[in-house]
């Protein structure tokens, strides 16, 4: 919020010294475009709309906690930013593979609302996913440019890995969903996924 605040005030500045109109406050966001290099997928995935209904609301309600979790633990991530809304999707499987590819975020089989069969048409399993974002802003410096002459050594990989740590608080959101009395573990699931720009 506090960035929010301040792009405002430099926004407002602008208009009150004559470079900017008031219409850029209300420019859109940036939040995939500039902001952020590096994301968190959080994906809840069911298999019935009204599943996906109730099920993503529940995601959605946690999501904060997971952010809390995040920022105040010892995740080696400076800021950890929520997207405001969730990403509602729909994706056509032929088996169990390609379901748990959509659940961990592919976006190989989705279809759009006018190519949903009629119910009981298909024998393809349909599943409803909505998908929320975590924008993550690292420590300057934590992944400087690589060489090309010098590749990496395990090492290295090791020590960058080391740094960056979110599995406590991810496990700790994963557990408040899974421990809902809405959560049906043969028809649902929820994924978080590391996802680059």
């Amino acid at each position: 919020m506090m960035e929010e605040f301040l792009r405002a005030d430099s926004i407002v500045r602008d208009v009150y010294t004559g470079h900017k109109s008031w219409s850029a406050l209300f420019d859109r966001h940036s939040f995939f475009t500039k902001d952020h290099k590096y994301y968190l997928s959080v994906v809840a995935a069911s298999r019935t709309k009204e599943e996906n209904s109730t099920f993503s609301g529940l995601v959605q309600s946690k999501v904060r906690l997971l952010v809390a979790g995040i920022d105040e633990g010892q995740t080696g991530i400076e800021v950890a930013r929520p997207y405001i809304e969730g990403f509602e999707r729909y994706h056509r499987c032929k088996n169990e593979d390609q379901v748990a590819e959509v659940t961990k975020g592919s976006l190989d089989f989705m279809i759009t609302a006018s190519e949903m069969p009629e119910p009981g048409t298909t024998e393809d399993f349909i599943i409803y996913t909505t998908t929320f974002y975590i924008g993550l802003v690292l420590p300057a410096g934590m992944f400087p440019p690589r060489k090309q002459s010098s590749p990496r050594s395990s090492t290295d990989k090791k020590k960058e890995r080391s740094k960056l740590d979110i599995s406590y608080p991810t496990n700790q959101f994963r557990s408040k969903v899974t421990d809902s009395g809405l959560y049906d573990e043969a028809t649902m699931s929820i994924k978080v996924v590391h996802t680059r720009k």
